[in-house]
Protein backbone atom coordinates (compact mmCIF):
# COMPACT_ATOMS: atom_id res chain seq x y z
CA UNK A 1 0.00 0.00 0.00
CA UNK A 2 1.34 3.40 -0.92
CA UNK A 3 2.00 6.01 1.73
CA UNK A 4 -0.73 8.31 0.40
CA UNK A 5 -3.24 5.50 0.77
CA UNK A 6 -2.11 4.79 4.35
CA UNK A 7 -2.56 8.42 5.27
CA UNK A 8 -6.05 8.39 3.82
CA UNK A 9 -6.82 5.29 5.83
CA UNK A 10 -5.76 6.81 9.16
CA UNK A 11 -8.43 8.16 11.42
CA UNK A 12 -8.85 11.97 11.57
CA UNK A 13 -7.31 12.25 15.07
CA UNK A 14 -4.07 10.66 13.95
CA UNK A 15 -3.83 12.97 10.92
CA UNK A 16 -4.06 16.03 13.20
CA UNK A 17 -1.31 14.69 15.46
CA UNK A 18 1.01 14.01 12.47
CA UNK A 19 0.52 17.50 10.95
CA UNK A 20 3.55 19.64 12.03
CA UNK A 21 1.63 22.89 11.48
CA UNK A 22 -0.94 21.89 14.07
CA UNK A 23 1.52 20.83 16.74
CA UNK A 24 1.14 21.86 20.35
CA UNK A 25 1.37 25.48 21.52
CA UNK A 26 4.86 26.98 21.86
CA UNK A 27 6.72 26.30 25.04
CA UNK A 28 7.26 29.11 27.56
CA UNK A 29 10.96 29.11 26.62
CA UNK A 30 10.08 29.69 22.97
CA UNK A 31 7.72 32.53 23.89
CA UNK A 32 10.40 34.11 26.10
CA UNK A 33 12.95 33.78 23.27
CA UNK A 34 10.55 35.44 20.81
CA UNK A 35 9.83 38.26 23.24
CA UNK A 36 13.57 38.79 23.78
CA UNK A 37 14.16 38.94 20.03
CA UNK A 38 11.25 41.36 19.61
CA UNK A 39 12.66 43.51 22.40
CA UNK A 40 16.10 43.54 20.72
CA UNK A 41 14.50 44.45 17.40
CA UNK A 42 12.68 47.36 19.06
CA UNK A 43 15.93 48.49 20.70
CA UNK A 44 17.80 48.35 17.36
CA UNK A 45 15.01 50.29 15.67
CA UNK A 46 15.16 53.00 18.36
CA UNK A 47 18.97 53.21 17.99
CA UNK A 48 18.58 53.56 14.22
CA UNK A 49 15.98 56.30 14.61
CA UNK A 50 18.23 58.17 17.08
CA UNK A 51 21.24 57.78 14.79
CA UNK A 52 19.27 59.13 11.84
CA UNK A 53 18.09 62.10 13.90
CA UNK A 54 21.65 62.74 15.14
CA UNK A 55 22.97 62.62 11.58
CA UNK A 56 20.30 65.05 10.34
CA UNK A 57 21.15 67.42 13.21
CA UNK A 58 24.84 67.10 12.30
CA UNK A 59 24.11 67.98 8.66
CA UNK A 60 22.11 71.05 9.72
CA UNK A 61 24.87 72.15 12.11
CA UNK A 62 27.58 71.76 9.45
CA UNK A 63 25.49 73.70 6.92
CA UNK A 64 24.97 76.51 9.44
CA UNK A 65 28.68 76.57 10.36
CA UNK A 66 29.63 76.82 6.69
CA UNK A 67 27.26 79.74 6.19
CA UNK A 68 28.65 81.48 9.29
CA UNK A 69 32.23 80.87 8.16
CA UNK A 70 31.50 82.28 4.70
CA UNK A 71 29.82 85.31 6.26
CA UNK A 72 32.78 85.82 8.61
CA UNK A 73 35.27 85.54 5.75
CA UNK A 74 33.31 88.06 3.70
CA UNK A 75 33.05 90.40 6.69
CA UNK A 76 36.80 90.24 7.28
CA UNK A 77 37.51 90.98 3.63
CA UNK A 78 35.04 93.87 3.51
CA UNK A 79 36.54 95.37 6.68
CA UNK A 80 39.92 95.28 4.94
CA UNK A 81 38.50 96.91 1.82
CA UNK A 82 36.86 99.85 3.59
CA UNK A 83 40.10 101.83 4.26
CA UNK A 84 41.08 101.31 0.64
CA UNK A 85 37.72 102.64 -0.51
CA UNK A 86 38.20 105.64 1.79
CA UNK A 87 41.56 106.36 0.18
CA UNK A 88 40.14 106.04 -3.33
CA UNK A 89 37.38 108.50 -2.44
CA UNK A 90 39.99 110.92 -1.06
CA UNK A 91 42.00 110.55 -4.27
CA UNK A 92 38.91 111.27 -6.36
CA UNK A 93 38.09 114.36 -4.29
CA UNK A 94 41.71 115.57 -4.41
CA UNK A 95 42.07 115.08 -8.17
CA UNK A 96 40.38 118.41 -8.86
CA UNK A 97 42.56 120.46 -6.52
CA UNK A 98 45.92 118.64 -6.30
CA UNK A 99 48.76 118.43 -8.75
CA UNK A 100 48.96 115.21 -10.74
CA UNK A 101 52.19 113.95 -9.15
CA UNK A 102 50.73 113.98 -5.62
CA UNK A 103 47.48 112.51 -6.88
CA UNK A 104 49.33 109.70 -8.66
CA UNK A 105 51.37 108.98 -5.54
CA UNK A 106 48.17 108.69 -3.49
CA UNK A 107 46.66 106.27 -6.02
CA UNK A 108 49.85 104.17 -6.00
CA UNK A 109 49.73 103.96 -2.20
CA UNK A 110 46.11 102.85 -2.41
CA UNK A 111 46.98 100.19 -5.00
CA UNK A 112 49.72 98.89 -2.67
CA UNK A 113 47.19 98.76 0.18
CA UNK A 114 44.86 96.76 -2.02
CA UNK A 115 47.63 94.37 -3.10
CA UNK A 116 48.71 93.91 0.54
CA UNK A 117 45.14 93.05 1.55
CA UNK A 118 44.86 90.51 -1.28
CA UNK A 119 48.20 88.96 -0.28
CA UNK A 120 47.02 88.78 3.34
CA UNK A 121 43.96 86.85 2.11
CA UNK A 122 46.18 84.45 0.15
CA UNK A 123 45.62 85.95 -3.32
CA UNK A 124 48.76 86.04 -5.44
CA UNK A 125 49.36 87.47 -8.92
CA UNK A 126 50.28 84.95 -11.60
CA UNK A 127 53.72 85.57 -13.09
CA UNK A 128 53.42 85.70 -16.86
CA UNK A 129 55.90 87.79 -18.87
CA UNK A 130 59.02 85.81 -19.75
CA UNK A 131 57.55 82.57 -18.37
CA UNK A 132 56.60 79.51 -20.42
CA UNK A 133 52.96 79.59 -21.51
CA UNK A 134 50.79 77.47 -19.17
CA UNK A 135 47.16 77.05 -20.33
CA UNK A 136 46.11 76.42 -16.70
CA UNK A 137 47.29 79.90 -15.71
CA UNK A 138 47.41 81.90 -18.93
CA UNK A 139 44.87 82.61 -21.64
CA UNK A 140 46.48 83.38 -25.00
CA UNK A 141 44.64 86.13 -26.84
CA UNK A 142 47.44 86.98 -29.28
CA UNK A 143 50.43 85.28 -30.85
CA UNK A 144 53.63 86.80 -32.20
CA UNK A 145 56.20 85.09 -34.39
CA UNK A 146 59.47 84.27 -32.66
CA UNK A 147 61.69 81.22 -33.09
CA UNK A 148 63.95 82.00 -30.16
CA UNK A 149 61.16 82.48 -27.61
CA UNK A 150 58.61 79.97 -28.86
CA UNK A 151 56.03 79.10 -26.17
CA UNK A 152 57.03 82.04 -23.97
CA UNK A 153 54.69 84.77 -22.77
CA UNK A 154 55.78 88.03 -24.40
CA UNK A 155 53.22 90.48 -23.03
CA UNK A 156 50.49 90.54 -20.38
CA UNK A 157 47.27 92.43 -21.11
CA UNK A 158 45.45 91.59 -17.89
CA UNK A 159 47.04 90.24 -14.72
CA UNK A 160 45.87 86.86 -13.50
CA UNK A 161 45.42 85.82 -9.87
CA UNK A 162 45.29 82.63 -7.87
CA UNK A 163 44.14 81.80 -4.37
CA UNK A 164 46.43 79.06 -3.13
CA UNK A 165 46.62 76.60 -6.02
CA UNK A 166 43.28 77.64 -7.51
CA UNK A 167 43.29 80.09 -10.42
CA UNK A 168 40.80 82.87 -9.78
CA UNK A 169 41.43 84.53 -13.13
CA UNK A 170 43.96 83.53 -15.80
CA UNK A 171 46.36 86.10 -17.22
CA UNK A 172 45.46 87.40 -20.69
CA UNK A 173 48.70 87.18 -22.65
CA UNK A 174 50.53 87.37 -25.99
CA UNK A 175 52.54 84.21 -26.69
CA UNK A 176 55.56 83.69 -28.95
CA UNK A 177 54.99 81.11 -31.66
CA UNK A 178 56.70 79.66 -34.73
CA UNK A 179 56.95 81.89 -37.75
CA UNK A 180 54.66 80.82 -40.55
CA UNK A 181 56.62 80.07 -43.75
Amino acid sequence: MAEDERRDAQPADEAVKADPVREAAPTPEQVADWREKASLADEYFERLARTQADFENYRKRVRQEREELAAFAAERLVRGLLPILDNLERARDASDTADHAAWRQGVEITIRQFQDLLAKEGVEPIEAVGKPFDPRQHEAIMQAESESQEGTVLEEFQKGYRLGERVLRPSLVKVAGRPVN
